[in-house]
């Protein structure tokens, strides 16, 4: 390993340890806001480490750049409830004097340093010039256009396009001159060849790193508790596929214990979810270690993407993507929650190295083990699985590079039949017919028929807050690749300046490789794809049902970055030093505040009655939930027990007036709690009343659910 890869590492090892310790002080009340008290300190170190140095300039402009972020960061509106961020409208703008302030000290200092020495008619004249003024537009319009997410006000959307792409040009101007002042012996050259192996050392230890940062915001912000309903169903099912079971005993008064996408049914309990996930979450289950699944498939995907990049690229696109994957925000939450993306991405990775194997040994077998993966991915999403069978299916016959023997495709096709056939007699079992999914059958009950289909139709949708308008048509198409597209802008590197900006500098003026060309085509078809569904996936964790483009995004950042240094004729390849500023940046400022701002508590969800069971003694007791169903309800459920008889606390849902005469009556040895939800409480679970002894009067009358319907209506 190089000196600059030590180096490197040992930046992002210092920027996640940082950037999770300060999530970790702030959501404990050490030290509230400590995200921005520890970016205000790494900017005294930066300053302090390069006073001396050559680097001197460099660290006066990279710690200029973070204090900025942070102003920047105070003009969001992003917060636990659902829904997308958006920068504050102008008149509420003022309501934030300080980092206004700062903003405008930032503004004046970075003209003054690109008017000294004439560095903007240089940098204007050579960058207008290689690169090309229309591309120039071109670029500038497409960083415009993303600085927003749709608004139903235009007048408001305007106005936050236009703050929006003040702050981006701001930090980027400002990372710019920063990377610009680099001494000129910070080549960050490397070795030419590409000698050595795939995984070495260095890619090892970034995927150690990112592992290990999973599990400390895990920890410390997601608390080991789901957050969305969907998290809580993928648990419940994990939990009962581990002890090998698709189903438990239906409880009685079950309408009590019903949550989003759990249902009853002659078959038992369970839920509706596609089983792939839960299985691949069961293994951890098994153990009693769920927290730890994502995190380490997080770590795996790093390395499964350092051998495509390396075959595919070679060492200096590969290092450079690890870096990018290991920096990544969007990747980063992801592998801290119980969400199935990050396994999507393992499957599909895992595929793509079996198909690029395939190819170069010409052995079968590595194609028929693609194929197998392709198969799993059927069982966890569906559509994600149709993806990568396109785009694998289009690389075996030959587009993007040397195409598969007759025995390998034919491998690939029934390894992935013969994985995917299982979903045959597991829907069978549910629904009677094996084409038919549990989950369909749950939506078009508990909605409308067809309400879940995939394409274009007036009967599309759930009704939810986030899906911009009735049924689904190109309108709506064109809206939810809005909302996916400024996500990526967001959550892909976090960067203030955006983080698609490399990749579309390589879109517009770079040299296309047959790779490029290949990686470009995945992202049109995850595009398309979704393009007909009718929801965009919301604004849970960036643009979520994008996932499997990252590879290809990361990908083609990279590429951008050597485009930016090519065209410019800038020496030492500034560009490099500008994504290193940027990303270090990110992960000290962007992900402590997103994990505080955001995903702790994040959709109101709590674990709360895992401390009030252990204060309180709950033993064996019925501990009935006020409020919601989501989140009052589900937070609680998620720790019921899957046997019903199990001497520990059963939560329900105090769904309607007669919900505890019934339960009372259904468990009749059991003692009564009776507890507030968050959404009633405004703060965490409060106990009203117990322990009340069985057939012992209530102390008083219960107010029954808030009138939110039925569970199957609170996912959104």
């Amino acid at each position: 390993m190089s000196a600059l890869d030590r180096q490197l590492l040992t930046a992002l090892a210092l920027g996640l340890g940082s950037s999770t310790a300060a999530a970790a002080l702030d959501v404990s009340g050490l030290l509230p806001g400590a995200r921005f008290w520890l970016a205000g300190l790494a900017s005294l170190v930066i300053v302090a480490l390069s006073a001396p140095s050559p680097w001197a300039a460099t660290g006066r402009w990279a710690a200029l750049a973070v204090i900025g972020s942070v102003a920047a960061l105070e003009l969001i509106q992003a917060g636990t409830p659902i829904r997308y961020q958006h920068a504050l409208d102008w008149p509420r703008l003022l309501e934030h004097p300080a980092a206004l302030g700062v903003i405008a000290v930032q503004a004046a200092l970075v003209v003054g340093g690109w008017m000294t020495g004439g560095r903007l008619r240089r940098l204007g004249g050579g960058v207008g010039t290689a690169f090309g003024w229309g591309r120039l537009a071109m670029l500038g319009i497409a960083t415009v256009l993303l600085s927003a997410t749709v608004n139903r006000d235009v007048a408001a959307y305007a106005r936050e396009v236009i703050t929006g792409s003040v702050l981006a040009l701001l930090q980027a101007a400002t990372i710019g001159l920063a990377a610009l002042s680099a001494p000129a012996r910070a080549s960050f050259t490397e070795r030419a060849d590409d000698r050595g192996p795939a995984l070495g050392r260095f890619e090892w230890t970034a995927a150690a790193a990112v592992v290990v940062a999973c599990l400390a915001l895990n920890e410390w912000v997601y608390q080991n508790h789901p957050h969305v309903p969907d998290e809580v169903q993928y648990l419940f099912q994990a939990r009962y596929l581990a002890q090998g079971r698709v189903a438990i005993d239906v409880p009685p008064v079950h309408r009590a214990f019903e949550t989003y996408l759990t249902t009853a049914s002659p078959q038992g309990w369970y839920s509706v979810v596609p089983p792939g996930w839960p299985a691949v979450l069961a293994v951890g289950a098994f153990f009693g270690a769920e927290r730890w699944v994502n995190p380490l498939l997080s770590g795996v995907n790093v390395l499964l993407v350092a051998l495509l990049l390396q075959a595919w690229y070679g060492r200096r696109v590969r290092r450079a993507g690890v870096l990018l994957m290991a920096a990544s925000p969007w990747a980063l939450f992801l592998g801290m929650s119980f969400m199935p993306q990050t396994a999507t991405l393992t499957i599909a990775l895992l595929a793509a190295v079996g198909v690029e194997r395939a190819r170069r040994t010409d052995r079968a077998v590595w194609a028929m083990l693609a194929g197998m993966a392709l198969g799993l991915l059927a069982i966890v999403r569906q559509l994600d699985a149709l993806i990568a069978a396109l785009a694998l299916g289009l690389t075996a016959i030959g587009i993007g590079g040397k195409r598969l023997r007759p025995a390998a495709t034919a491998g690939l096709v029934l390894g992935s039949m013969a994985v995917a056939a299982f979903l045959l007699p597991y829907n069978a079992h549910f629904t009677g017919r094996g084409s038919r999914f549990p989950i369909m059958e749950y939506n078009d009950r508990y909605y409308a028929p067809g309400s879940n289909d995939y394409g274009f139709g007036a009967n599309r949708g759930m009704g939810w807050g986030l899906d911009p308008r009735p049924g689904h048509d190109v309108i709506d198409g064109l809206i939810n690749t809005n909302l996916n597209l400024t996500a990526t802008q967001v959550e892909l590197f976090g960067w203030g300046a955006g983080s698609l900006v490399f990749l579309l500098v390589h879109l517009l003026r770079g040299r296309f490789e047959r790779a490029d060309r290949a990686l470009t085509g995945l992202t049109v078809i995850v595009w398309a794809a979704y393009f007909a569904n009718y929801f965009s996936g919301g604004p849970d964790f960036g643009a979520r049902y994008w996932y499997l483009a990252l590879p290809a995004l990361i990908a083609l950042t990279a590429r951008g970055i050597h485009t930016f240094d090519t065209i410019t004729g800038l020496a030492q390849r500034k560009g490099t030093v500008m994504a290193v500023i940027a990303s270090l940046i990110a992960i000290v400022v962007f992900v402590p505040w997103r994990a505080t701002d955001k995903y702790h508590g994040f959709r109101g969800m709590r674990p709360d009655v895992r401390a009030l069971a252990a204060a309180h003694g709950f033993g064996r007791a019925i501990v009935v939930v006020n409020g919601k169903n989501a989140p009052d309800y589900a937070s609680a459920a998620t720790y019921n027990p899957l046997d019903w008889t199990a001497p520990v606390p059963l939560y329900a849902w105090n769904r309607d007036a007669a919900t505890i005469t019934d339960l009372r009556a259904a468990f009749p040895d059991r003692p009564l709690w009776i507890l507030d939800g968050p959404s009633r409480t405004g703060a965490g679970y409060q106990v009203l009343a117990g322990p009340i002894a069985p057939g012992a009067p209530l102390p008083f009358v219960p107010r029954p659910a808030d009138p939110d319907g039925d569970p199957s209506k609170v996912a959104q």
